[in-house]
């Protein structure tokens, strides 16, 4: 590495002459467009997931009723019965997959008595979330009057044979209607992209 940057250096001072009569000769150069940073789509989809979960699950979720009218006017297509019990076992429930230009999102509600809203998306890299997830928790419950949101120890379960991080949230909701449970799930099987799953869960009630 010293080598080339001598020679490097050697090159540089032989040629000064040559840039300094060019420099005498020639008008500066006129200063380019400003580049803006390339976007990025990882990110982008990260807010995506966001907003849907927040849109979805935050503000139609639990009205069953009002989540429906979202899904259908948003275009939400019914999931094939077949991956709907991979995901919701024998728990009853339904579930949507929504096509944007950042790829499928799976969404599930589950039925009483354990009434659950949640959201998967694959990432082609395990993104930066918790944070912006926490973030838009915190905004809806203090904009909403909902309660305090607690964090509770990280686990590390393994979700069909592949390994998996959870952040556990609890809410003591204000208005006496229980405690809320949110969740938030990175789970990556060899061979696959890592899937995200956000959850909202109302417990029994």
């Amino acid at each position: 590495m010293l080598r080339r940057l001598a020679l490097a250096l050697f090159a540089f001072a032989a040629a000064a002459p040559v840039a300094d009569s060019l420099a005498q000769t020639s008008p500066p150069p006129r200063p380019g467009p400003t580049q803006a940073p390339p976007a990025d789509p990882q990110k982008d989809a990260v807010g995506e997931l966001l907003d849907l979960f927040a849109a979805f699950c935050l503000m139609k979720f639990p009205d069953d009723a009002a989540a429906e009218t979202y899904g259908s006017a948003r275009g939400f297509k019914p999931m094939p019965p077949e991956r709907l019990r991979g995901l919701l076992g024998q728990d009853p429930g339904v579930g949507y997959l929504y096509e944007t230009g950042q790829g499928t999102y799976a969404v599930t509600i589950e039925r009483p008595p354990f009434h659950t809203c949640a959201i998967r998306k694959r990432f082609t890299r395990s993104p930066e979330m918790k944070g912006r997830y926490v973030t838009t928790l915190n905004l809806w419950a203090g904009t909403q009057r909902q309660g305090k949101l607690s964090e509770l120890p990280t686990q590390h379960p393994t979700i069909s044979g592949a390994p998996t991080v959870a952040y556990l949230w609890d809410l003591a909701r204000s208005d006496g209607k229980g405690a809320e449970k949110f969740m938030l799930f990175i789970t990556t099987a060899a061979g696959e992209e890592p899937e995200i799953r956000l959850v909202r869960a109302l417990g029994n009630r």
